[in-house]
C-alpha cells in the first residue's frame, strides 16, 4: 500500500504594499462653512496684520527720525514724507477694505437699496473692496521703499 501525501497548502499572499486609495467623499455644508469661515478669518487677519505694520513703520520711523538722521544734515526729506504719507494712505485703503467687507456680508440679508439688489451691490462693494487691497498693499509696499532710500541717503 502505498500512502499518499495530502497537498501542500498554498503559500500565504504577501500583504499590499500600499493601501488602495479611498474613494472621495462628498463635502458637507459643515465643511462648507468651515472652509469659508477660515478664508474669512485669514482675510481678515492679513488686512490687520497689514495695517499694523504700516502704523509700526509710520509711528518707529517718525518717532526715532533722529537715530535715522544722525547729528549730521538730514539728506532726502522728501522721501521720508512721501514715505510716511504712502503709508497713511496705507492704513486708509485697510480702512476701506474692513468697511467693505461688512457692507458686503449686510447684503446677504434682505437687501434693497435705492432699487438695487443684493447682487448688484456686492458687485459695485467688491469693486471698491478690491481698490481698497491694491491701495493698501500698493501704498505699504511703497512706502517701505522710500523709506529705505530715506535711510540709505542717510547712512
Amino acid at each position: 500500500m502505498r500512502m499518499t501525501q495530502p497537498p501542500a497548502p498554498p503559500p500565504p499572499e504577501p500583504p499590499p504594499a500600499v493601501a488602495p486609495p479611498k474613494k472621495p467623499t462628498a463635502r458637507t455644508l459643515e465643511d462648507l462653512h468651515r472652509d469659508i469661515t477660515f478664508a474669512n478669518q485669514y482675510r481678515l487677519e492679513f488686512i490687520k496684520h497689514t495695517m499694523s505694520l504700516a502704523a509700526a513703520v509710520f509711528v518707529f520711523t517718525l518717532t526715532f527720525k533722529q537715530n535715522i538722521i544722525g547729528t549730521g544734515p538730514a539728506y532726502g526729506v522728501t522721501y521720508a514724507f512721501s514715505s510716511w504719507l504712502a503709508m497713511i494712505v496705507s492704513l486708509m485703503g485697510g480702512l476701506a477694505q474692513l468697511s467693505g467687507w461688512d457692507r458686503y456680508y449686510m447684503t446677504w440679508r434682505d437687501y434693497e437699496w435705492r432699487d438695487q439688489s443684493g447682487q448688484d451691490a456686492r458687485r459695485t462693494i467688491t469693486a471698491w473692496r478690491r481698490f481698497g487691497l491694491v491701495v493698501q498693499i500698493g501704498f505699504f509696499i511703497t512706502g517701505l521703499v522710500l523709506m529705505a532710500i530715506f535711510c540709505a541717503l542717510n547712512m
